[in-house]
């Protein structure tokens, strides 16, 4: 690579979609860094977008790229809140990517935790519980994610994944959240279930659930809407 730059291949020369070698550089995983380093001693231009809006921070986040460059980058002025056209940022990225170490650093470099992503008000704390990534969960909630951000709420998303389909790591999400004190009897601004209703105002309790909802009311969970086989689940259970 030192070669063909030394011969005259321009360090910031783009392809077909606007992307510069820095973002080419960034999708190589554990040989990102000495591609980069070795871009930006022949001058490529860090701050360079693509078509789309990404910048190489986009990329390293999304591509498993070594923190240690993103770090170095961050200290060439690099913006760690950076959007894309369509309102996405490294964070994101990083929690889509499940790439903990990633998502610190940027906590670290002072990214809006709860910024809203998408044009729904979603943040990247909720499509980490959406995602069941419990350890960038955690990394999170330590950096200061709300849980009840606008309705849209973490906590009812971990929990209608616990109780619709009894996931070990939603659950484990939920008790995380709990600690944290998330509301139990909290509303859910909008829904799909419903207006206005907490999680276990959102349906009859089927013997899958039991466990989970139990958890729920020995946590404070005042009253839900229920059905005569629910009652009868919840008895069952609690009985044994």
């Amino acid at each position: 690579m030192d070669v063909l730059l030394q011969g005259g291949a321009g360090a910031n020369a783009l392809d077909g979609n606007g992307a510069s070698a820095l973002h080419l550089a960034a999708t190589h995983g554990v040989h990102a860094g000495v591609i980069i380093s070795g871009l930006l001693r022949h001058g490529a231009d860090p701050r360079t977008r693509c078509r789309d809006g990404r910048c190489v921070l986009h990329y390293l986040a999304k591509f498993t790229g070594p923190p240690d460059v993103a770090k170095q980058l961050r200290n060439l002025g690099l913006d760690p809140n950076a959007r894309d056209e369509h309102g996405q940022t490294p964070l994101l990225q990083a929690t889509v990517a499940g790439l903990v170490k990633m998502v610190r650093l940027l906590c670290d470099s002072g990214v809006g935790v709860n910024t809203p992503i998408f044009d729904d008000d979603k943040t990247a704390f909720f499509c980490a519980v959406r995602l069941k990534t419990v350890d960038a969960v955690q990394v999170l909630l330590q950096y200061g994610a709300d849980l009840h951000h606008h309705g849209h709420s973490g906590y009812h998303e971990a929990a209608y994944k616990a109780m619709s389909n009894g996931s070990a790591d939603a659950a484990r999400i939920n008790k995380l959240l709990i600690a944290c004190g998330a509301n139990v009897n909290a509303k859910h601004g909008c829904c799909r279930q419903g207006h206005g209703m907490s999680v276990l105002d959102a349906g009859g309790i089927t013997r899958a659930q039991e466990e989970f909802a139990l958890f729920l009311m020995a946590n404070g969970a005042l009253s839900f809407r229920y059905n005569e086989e629910s009652m009868l689940i919840l008895v069952s259970c609690a009985l044994e």
